[in-house]
């Protein structure tokens, strides 16, 4: 595998959950906004691809964001579409936009981070855990690089989560308490290439200063999606690249084989019900 600066990294086959290349990849790390791949992952999931929704922003949303987050100053009784909110948490990894829309999917912010860890223990994760929807800092706010890539594999099983990753831009229209339109990039330099990175499906960044930089990607080509994840990267540019890095590494190494099991040698196992054997 290329040699990354990644303090922690894996890259996954999505379909088999197979490891095709790894560094540290079960050290307990901070994941800063990729967080938000599991909040988003759950609106979509909640609300069926509806993203028509008018939502309200309430006073606790804008009170829960951190100081120094990322967001895009939503004030409180200002209106805006689900959708909006997504874009806006997924574009400009906005905190705020992340608080509105826990709050519409579970009724509070504390509700739906208990719901991030009844998916993530559902998924059989037991080395994450997270405190609030957006990757604000906190010391119980954590994962591991394998553990973000089995969340990553999940969501990608949602409706409309892959299509979204791949999304650049988003206009949100201004409202009455907001008049001026608010426009959103992503910084994901493998979209915002020219060409982008070929077969690329998105993905989502994060930084404190605490987690240091960090990344998800997926790609997909000829029929296969793979996913990476780079965890405390020393530098902003060293996500973007080490992800490129390790996507060609993973499409060129490796190709996936069908095997005969009558070839495989594979010992009988036994098929027991209620503690009775009945046969192999």
């Amino acid at each position: 595998p290329p040699e990354l600066t990644a303090e922690s990294y894996i890259l996954m086959d999505a379909a088999t959950g197979q490891v095709l290349a790894e560094k540290d990849p079960d050290s307990l790390r901070y994941p800063a906004s990729t967080t938000k791949l599991m909040t988003l992952a759950l609106v979509l999931e909640g609300c069926g691809g509806d993203l028509t929704p008018q939502l309200t922003v309430s006073e606790s949303a804008v009170t829960a964001v951190g100081p120094g987050s990322s967001s895009i100053f939503l004030r409180p009784g200002e209106t805006l579409s689900l959708e909006d909110a997504v874009w806006a948490a997924l574009l400009e990894s906005a905190n705020d936009a992340a608080n509105v829309l826990a709050e519409h999917a579970a009724g509070s912010i504390e509700a739906f981070v208990a719901r991030m860890n009844q998916k993530a223990a559902e998924l059989g994760l037991q080395s994450t855990h997270f405190a609030n929807p957006s990757g604000y800092h906190s010391e119980q706010h954590y994962t591991t690089a394998r553990e973000l890539a089995l969340i990553t594999r999940w969501a990608l099983t949602v409706p409309g989560f892959a299509e979204l990753l791949g999304g650049v831009s988003h206009t949100m229209p201004g409202n009455p308490v907001h008049p001026a339109e608010r426009q959103m990039l992503t910084d994901n330099r493998l979209l915002l290439d020219d060409p982008p990175y070929p077969g690329l499906v998105g993905g989502k960044s994060g930084w404190t200063p605490e987690a240091h930089f960090t990344m998800v990607e997926a790609a997909e080509r000829e029929g296969r999606t793979l996913i990476v994840v780079t965890l405390a990267c020393p530098r902003k540019a060293d996500r973007f690249a080490g992800c490129a890095a390790l996507l060609d590494y993973g499409f060129e190494h490796f190709v996936p084989v069908q095997a005969d099991a009558a070839r495989l040698g594979l010992p009988p196992l036994p098929v027991v019900c209620g503690g009775e054997r009945l046969g192999e």
